[in-house]
């Protein structure tokens, strides 16, 4: 990864370092990403290939222009702290075929077809991209 694409105040230096930080923005919102899977799949009665989950930290130089194109779309808006706005929500499946041009070394992963019961998450912040599946799983948390 070229660390000139990673902006922000916390300027993550290495590849290592911008997965952990991934993986602790999915800690914070897992319950409410579960949930949102298990309303597209129980609610909205969507299947895993009509939408997708997206999780992107809108404050960031390089997802600037994504979160504020897609923000009217998505369902949810969620704060992971005072500082840090996060767009999150339910979209539709094509979001992905527009993914796959932009980060075309991803692209057969941004594509594939999540597991059975699993609904794909594509998470933005720091200049890069991590691909997650979420279990639906209902939770007594605001929508």
């Amino acid at each position: 990864m070229n660390s000139n694409l990673i902006t922000g105040p916390e300027r993550l230096e290495t590849e290592m370092t911008v997965h952990a930080y991934h993986n602790s923005i999915i800690r914070s919102f897992h319950k409410k990403l579960q949930n949102s899977a298990w309303r597209a799949q129980n609610l909205h009665r969507k299947k895993n290939t009509d939408v997708i989950l997206l999780c992107v930290k809108a404050d960031d130089e390089t997802n600037f222009e994504l979160a504020r194109l897609v923000a009217p779309e998505i369902m949810n808006h969620n704060n992971l702290d005072d500082s840090t706005p996060f767009a999150t929500g339910i979209i539709s499946w094509s979001i992905c075929e527009d993914m796959a041009v932009r980060q075309h070394e991803q692209s057969k992963q941004i594509l594939a077809i999540p597991p059975e019961n699993t609904y794909k998450l594509l998470l933005l912040a720091c200049g890069s991209m991590s691909i997650y599946n979420v279990i639906p799983k209902q939770s007594d948390i605001i929508h």
